[in-house]
């Protein structure tokens, strides 16, 4: 969701979406990827991770952050860094684009590119959270 800053129906928009998605609204998520061994995975530096929840209203909204070169990210929602609303969120891996026309070569599964395959969860709660996604590597062909 992006919302322009200039608009003063965008910022009314903000806050109803906020009141929408909780009576708390959104709160700081940051966490790290890591492998089964508890590696990080930093072949995915440049990565994102996506969170969607569903507001008290029935519709999506969605929080991401790039994943750094150590594995970590930080959520934002509408302003950097803010977090994600309030409740379960699913979670998915998207791989970064190369150029225009090309995604990274994938590294990971693919079923932690969709939603509805990804099994990744995570519950926002009030305050500070963070959110460590543990991720599976492909198995190389022999």
């Amino acid at each position: 969701m992006r919302i322009l800053k200039s608009c003063p129906a965008g910022l009314l928009g903000f806050f109803l979406l906020a009141a929408g998605c909780s009576s708390s609204g959104i709160h700081p998520v940051s966490g790290e990827v890591v492998y089964p061994d508890g590696s990080p995975a930093k072949e995915l530096q440049g990565c994102r991770v996506i969170f969607e929840a569903v507001g008290a209203d029935g519709k999506n909204y969605s929080s991401e952050g790039e994943i750094d070169a150590e594995g970590k990210y930080q959520l934002t929602t509408t302003k950097p860094g803010d977090g994600a609303p309030l409740g379960k969120n699913r979670v998915v891996i998207e791989r970064k684009m190369l150029d225009s026309e090309r995604v990274m070569p994938r590294v990971i599964e693919e079923k932690f590119e969709n939603f509805d395959t990804s099994g990744l969860e995570f519950e926002v709660k009030e305050g500070t959270n963070h959110a460590k996604l543990t991720l599976t590597k492909i198995e190389k062909k022999k």
